[in-house]
Protein backbone atom coordinates (compact mmCIF):
# COMPACT_ATOMS: atom_id res chain seq x y z
CA UNK A 1 0.00 0.00 0.00
CA UNK A 2 1.30 3.43 -1.07
CA UNK A 3 0.04 6.80 -0.88
CA UNK A 4 -1.65 8.01 -3.59
CA UNK A 5 -1.37 11.37 -5.40
CA UNK A 6 -5.01 11.61 -6.65
CA UNK A 7 -5.41 13.18 -10.04
CA UNK A 8 -7.76 15.80 -11.18
CA UNK A 9 -11.05 14.78 -12.17
CA UNK A 10 -11.52 13.70 -15.54
CA UNK A 11 -13.16 16.86 -17.69
CA UNK A 12 -15.74 14.40 -18.98
CA UNK A 13 -17.04 14.21 -15.50
CA UNK A 14 -18.55 17.40 -14.99
CA UNK A 15 -20.73 18.63 -12.16
CA UNK A 16 -23.65 17.84 -14.72
CA UNK A 17 -23.19 14.79 -15.39
CA UNK A 18 -22.01 13.92 -12.32
CA UNK A 19 -25.68 14.71 -11.37
CA UNK A 20 -27.68 13.06 -14.28
CA UNK A 21 -25.74 9.61 -13.76
CA UNK A 22 -25.71 9.46 -9.96
CA UNK A 23 -29.74 9.76 -10.44
CA UNK A 24 -29.26 7.33 -13.04
CA UNK A 25 -27.87 4.95 -10.50
CA UNK A 26 -30.89 5.57 -7.63
CA UNK A 27 -33.15 5.01 -10.13
CA UNK A 28 -32.31 1.61 -11.19
CA UNK A 29 -28.79 0.48 -10.21
CA UNK A 30 -26.89 1.28 -13.22
CA UNK A 31 -22.98 0.73 -12.77
CA UNK A 32 -22.53 4.15 -14.04
CA UNK A 33 -18.80 4.48 -12.61
CA UNK A 34 -17.78 2.32 -15.58
CA UNK A 35 -16.85 4.76 -17.86
CA UNK A 36 -13.56 4.45 -19.96
CA UNK A 37 -12.75 7.80 -19.10
CA UNK A 38 -12.89 7.26 -14.62
CA UNK A 39 -11.31 3.89 -15.27
CA UNK A 40 -8.37 5.10 -17.14
CA UNK A 41 -7.58 8.04 -15.08
CA UNK A 42 -7.75 5.80 -12.00
CA UNK A 43 -5.65 3.40 -13.42
CA UNK A 44 -3.15 5.83 -14.23
CA UNK A 45 -3.70 7.22 -10.29
CA UNK A 46 -2.24 4.00 -9.43
CA UNK A 47 0.14 2.99 -11.73
CA UNK A 48 -1.95 0.41 -13.11
CA UNK A 49 -2.07 -1.42 -9.67
CA UNK A 50 -4.65 -2.06 -6.34
CA UNK A 51 -4.97 0.72 -4.49
CA UNK A 52 -4.90 -1.23 -1.15
CA UNK A 53 -2.85 -4.62 -1.70
CA UNK A 54 -0.94 -3.26 -4.97
CA UNK A 55 -1.41 -6.45 -7.04
CA UNK A 56 -1.26 -5.36 -10.83
CA UNK A 57 -4.04 -4.39 -13.02
CA UNK A 58 -3.82 -4.90 -16.72
CA UNK A 59 -2.96 -2.31 -19.30
CA UNK A 60 -6.61 -2.27 -20.20
CA UNK A 61 -7.96 -2.26 -16.45
CA UNK A 62 -9.37 -5.72 -17.26
CA UNK A 63 -8.37 -6.80 -13.68
CA UNK A 64 -9.79 -3.81 -12.14
CA UNK A 65 -12.94 -2.64 -10.47
CA UNK A 66 -14.00 0.37 -9.00
CA UNK A 67 -13.55 1.11 -5.54
CA UNK A 68 -16.12 3.09 -3.16
CA UNK A 69 -13.93 4.02 -0.54
CA UNK A 70 -17.51 5.04 1.14
CA UNK A 71 -19.73 2.00 0.32
CA UNK A 72 -22.26 3.24 -2.66
CA UNK A 73 -25.20 1.13 -1.14
CA UNK A 74 -25.00 3.27 2.23
CA UNK A 75 -23.79 6.77 0.69
CA UNK A 76 -25.84 6.70 -2.88
CA UNK A 77 -24.92 10.58 -3.40
CA UNK A 78 -21.12 9.62 -3.17
CA UNK A 79 -20.99 7.26 -6.15
CA UNK A 80 -19.39 9.64 -8.64
CA UNK A 81 -18.15 11.69 -5.73
CA UNK A 82 -14.42 11.65 -7.60
CA UNK A 83 -12.46 11.78 -4.04
CA UNK A 84 -14.55 8.50 -3.00
CA UNK A 85 -12.94 6.38 -6.61
CA UNK A 86 -9.95 4.54 -6.60
CA UNK A 87 -8.98 1.22 -9.11
CA UNK A 88 -9.16 -1.91 -6.77
CA UNK A 89 -8.96 -5.90 -7.66
CA UNK A 90 -11.54 -8.36 -7.39
CA UNK A 91 -10.56 -9.83 -3.93
CA UNK A 92 -9.60 -6.42 -2.30
CA UNK A 93 -13.30 -5.64 -3.40
CA UNK A 94 -14.88 -9.00 -1.93
CA UNK A 95 -13.00 -8.79 1.21
CA UNK A 96 -14.30 -4.48 1.42
CA UNK A 97 -17.75 -5.43 0.36
CA UNK A 98 -20.12 -2.78 1.79
CA UNK A 99 -17.69 -1.76 5.10
CA UNK A 100 -18.75 1.59 5.91
CA UNK A 101 -16.05 3.41 6.50
CA UNK A 102 -17.61 6.53 7.72
CA UNK A 103 -18.52 4.40 10.83
CA UNK A 104 -15.05 2.33 11.70
CA UNK A 105 -11.68 2.76 11.49
CA UNK A 106 -10.05 2.25 7.73
CA UNK A 107 -6.96 3.24 6.19
CA UNK A 108 -7.79 5.42 2.89
CA UNK A 109 -4.08 5.59 1.19
CA UNK A 110 -5.06 8.41 -0.84
CA UNK A 111 -5.52 11.00 2.51
CA UNK A 112 -2.86 9.62 4.67
CA UNK A 113 0.41 8.20 3.83
CA UNK A 114 0.22 4.07 5.21
CA UNK A 115 3.79 4.97 6.48
CA UNK A 116 1.93 6.45 9.42
CA UNK A 117 -0.21 3.14 9.98
CA UNK A 118 2.01 0.43 9.28
CA UNK A 119 5.34 -0.94 9.32
CA UNK A 120 6.83 -4.51 7.66
CA UNK A 121 8.12 -7.73 8.99
CA UNK A 122 8.92 -10.90 6.99
CA UNK A 123 6.68 -9.46 3.61
CA UNK A 124 3.70 -8.80 5.88
CA UNK A 125 1.92 -5.72 7.20
CA UNK A 126 2.59 -5.09 10.98
CA UNK A 127 -0.37 -2.42 12.14
CA UNK A 128 0.79 0.64 14.68
CA UNK A 129 -2.79 1.41 15.42
CA UNK A 130 -6.52 0.11 15.71
CA UNK A 131 -7.07 1.92 11.69
CA UNK A 132 -4.68 -0.40 10.54
CA UNK A 133 -5.59 -3.48 12.23
CA UNK A 134 -8.80 -3.26 10.95
CA UNK A 135 -7.68 -2.00 7.67
CA UNK A 136 -5.22 -5.53 7.46
CA UNK A 137 -7.72 -7.75 8.81
CA UNK A 138 -10.88 -6.52 6.71
CA UNK A 139 -9.25 -6.66 3.05
CA UNK A 140 -6.63 -9.62 4.36
CA UNK A 141 -3.48 -7.97 3.25
CA UNK A 142 -1.01 -10.36 5.05
CA UNK A 143 -3.10 -13.42 3.19
CA UNK A 144 -0.34 -16.33 2.73
CA UNK A 145 -1.57 -17.62 -1.06
CA UNK A 146 -2.61 -14.64 -2.50
CA UNK A 147 -0.59 -11.93 -1.23
CA UNK A 148 2.42 -13.05 0.75
CA UNK A 149 3.65 -15.55 -1.34
CA UNK A 150 3.78 -13.41 -4.43
CA UNK A 151 5.76 -10.48 -2.37
CA UNK A 152 8.27 -12.71 -1.18
CA UNK A 153 9.02 -14.42 -4.19
CA UNK A 154 9.52 -10.97 -6.26
CA UNK A 155 11.40 -9.66 -2.83
CA UNK A 156 13.89 -12.88 -2.73
CA UNK A 157 15.00 -12.70 -6.01
CA UNK A 158 15.83 -8.80 -5.61
CA UNK A 159 17.32 -10.20 -2.47
CA UNK A 160 19.84 -12.95 -4.14
CA UNK A 161 20.81 -10.79 -7.04
CA UNK A 162 21.70 -8.02 -4.22
CA UNK A 163 23.64 -10.59 -2.23
CA UNK A 164 25.86 -11.70 -5.80
CA UNK A 165 26.53 -8.43 -6.39
CA UNK A 166 27.75 -7.60 -3.24
CA UNK A 167 30.54 -10.56 -3.81
CA UNK A 168 31.01 -9.48 -7.65
CA UNK A 169 31.34 -5.23 -5.79
CA UNK A 170 34.25 -6.53 -3.30
CA UNK A 171 36.08 -8.87 -6.02
CA UNK A 172 35.76 -5.62 -8.85
CA UNK A 173 37.04 -3.12 -6.40
CA UNK A 174 40.53 -1.43 -8.51
CA UNK A 175 38.91 -2.98 -11.67
CA UNK A 176 36.71 0.18 -13.32
CA UNK A 177 34.93 -1.43 -16.12
CA UNK A 178 33.82 -4.25 -14.36
CA UNK A 179 32.94 -2.03 -11.12
CA UNK A 180 31.27 0.07 -13.31
CA UNK A 181 28.71 -2.84 -15.05
CA UNK A 182 28.30 -3.51 -10.59
CA UNK A 183 27.18 0.08 -10.44
CA UNK A 184 24.67 0.26 -13.14
CA UNK A 185 23.71 -3.24 -11.93
CA UNK A 186 22.66 -2.11 -8.99
CA UNK A 187 20.80 0.94 -10.85
CA UNK A 188 18.68 -1.99 -12.30
CA UNK A 189 17.97 -3.48 -9.33
CA UNK A 190 16.52 0.00 -8.00
CA UNK A 191 14.60 0.49 -10.69
CA UNK A 192 12.92 -2.70 -9.37
CA UNK A 193 11.25 -0.67 -6.52
CA UNK A 194 9.80 2.03 -7.19
CA UNK A 195 6.05 3.07 -7.38
CA UNK A 196 4.97 2.00 -10.38
CA UNK A 197 6.08 -1.66 -9.84
CA UNK A 198 3.83 -4.27 -8.28
CA UNK A 199 3.76 -4.88 -4.79
CA UNK A 200 6.62 -2.05 -4.31
CA UNK A 201 6.13 -0.53 -1.25
CA UNK A 202 6.88 -3.86 0.92
CA UNK A 203 9.64 -4.85 -1.28
CA UNK A 204 11.40 -1.27 -1.33
CA UNK A 205 11.40 -1.70 2.31
CA UNK A 206 12.85 -5.00 2.16
CA UNK A 207 16.13 -4.19 0.13
CA UNK A 208 16.36 -0.81 1.66
CA UNK A 209 16.89 -2.47 5.28
CA UNK A 210 19.37 -5.21 3.60
CA UNK A 211 22.67 -5.24 4.54
CA UNK A 212 23.87 -6.51 1.74
CA UNK A 213 22.56 -3.52 -0.37
CA UNK A 214 23.89 -0.69 2.21
CA UNK A 215 27.19 -2.14 2.38
CA UNK A 216 27.07 -1.78 -2.14
CA UNK A 217 25.87 1.73 -1.38
CA UNK A 218 29.17 2.20 0.88
CA UNK A 219 31.91 0.46 -1.35
CA UNK A 220 30.37 2.80 -4.23
CA UNK A 221 30.13 5.76 -2.22
CA UNK A 222 33.62 5.52 -1.34
CA UNK A 223 34.92 5.03 -4.72
CA UNK A 224 33.16 8.11 -5.65
CA UNK A 225 30.15 6.37 -8.32
CA UNK A 226 27.39 7.07 -6.30
CA UNK A 227 25.83 9.14 -8.40
CA UNK A 228 22.36 11.80 -9.12
CA UNK A 229 20.61 8.85 -10.33
CA UNK A 230 20.96 6.47 -7.68
CA UNK A 231 20.33 8.87 -5.61
CA UNK A 232 17.06 10.12 -6.86
CA UNK A 233 15.91 6.03 -7.19
CA UNK A 234 16.82 5.39 -3.90
CA UNK A 235 14.77 8.83 -2.94
CA UNK A 236 11.74 7.72 -4.94
CA UNK A 237 11.75 4.07 -2.88
CA UNK A 238 12.39 5.35 0.24
CA UNK A 239 9.49 7.82 -0.12
CA UNK A 240 6.78 4.62 -0.27
CA UNK A 241 9.16 1.88 2.41
CA UNK A 242 7.84 1.17 5.15
CA UNK A 243 10.03 0.85 8.60
CA UNK A 244 10.74 -3.06 8.83
CA UNK A 245 9.99 -4.65 12.78
CA UNK A 246 13.42 -5.34 14.12
CA UNK A 247 13.74 -8.84 15.22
Amino acid sequence: MIHINRLPRPSKLTDEMVKRLTQQYKDDGTSVWNKPYIKDTLLEMTHHKCCYCEAPLNERGGFMEVEHVHPKHEYPDEVLDWENLLPICKNCNINKSSYDTKKYGFVDSSLVDPKDYFQTKNYRYMPKNDEAQATRKLLKLNSADTLVSKRFNIGNAILEKVEDLLEEVIEHQGKPDKFLNDVNTLREVLKLVQPDKSYSAIISSVLLNSRSYNRIKEIIKDANHWDISLEDLEKSARQIAFDEVKN
